[in-house]
């Protein structure tokens, strides 16, 4: 009895390593930008390394010199915006790639325990199914909006344009594709912020010259 040879995948003989730390550090150090700071776990996994790590570890190794340097400058083309998004026709070189590499139909990613969504996320940029579960309801929430609310409104109009907050939060910044989104919650956050004032106006009193915008509370014995 004889077991079929299986074929190495490319993450079992090699990895542009220097190119993916290189991002990973780009990403780490990223503040804002991104609504995954809202909450940030131990062992997050960089976006950057898991893009790559995903698709090294279904691509079959070429056994050929040439066609890897061509699938490592290809990896190394989907994490050298650092921090940022690889660009779109890289994407679709990549989703190509797996495309032929799966000619029945894409594999699903799987994650169990999905944090804030790194596995799910760049298996979907990577055109790849996906399913994740996870018990806290913040990385529910936040892997929620990001995989399967913003995919679906992207370059999407705002419900209410420009200028409908009453220039609440002043001139509204270019937010590339998600900009109809970001002037949505613009308004939305002003019609809060109105309401609550209003709520709260006898606790406040205007007063000549001066702002009032807490009071002290103190309590003797």
């Amino acid at each position: 009895m004889t077991e079929t040879a299986r074929k190495k995948k490319l993450i079992e003989v090699a990895l542009p390593l220097d190119e993916i730390n290189a991002a990973c550090k780009a990403y780490k150090d990223r503040k804002v930008g991104t609504i995954r700071n809202l909450h940030k776990w131990f062992a997050a996994m960089p976006m950057p390394a898991w893009r790559a790590l995903l698709f090294a570890a279904l691509i079959d190794d070429p056994e050929d010199d040439n066609a890897r340097v061509y699938l490592l400058d290809l990896i190394k083309r989907l994490v050298a915006n650092g921090a940022d998004l690889p660009d779109e026709s890289d994407l679709r070189e990549a989703q190509s790639v797996l495309t032929a590499q799966f000619p029945e139909g894409l594999p699903t990613v799987m994650d169990p325990f999905c944090g804030g969504g790194s596995t799910l996320i760049e298996g979907q940029r990577l055109g790849l199914p996906t399913i994740g579960t996870d018990l806290n309801p913040v990385p529910v929430l936040i892997t929620r909006t990001l995989t399967e609310l913003l995919p679906h409104i992207v370059g999407g109009q705002p419900v209410h344009p420009p200028g409908e907050d009453g220039g609440l939060f002043g001139a509204s910044p270019d937010h590339g594709r998600f900009t109809g989104l970001v002037e949505d919650v613009r308004y939305y956050a002003g019609l809060a912020e109105a309401s609550v004032a209003q709520a709260v106006a006898d606790l406040y009193p205007k007063m000549k010259g001066e702002e009032l915008v807490a009071w002290r509370w103190a309590r003797a014995a």
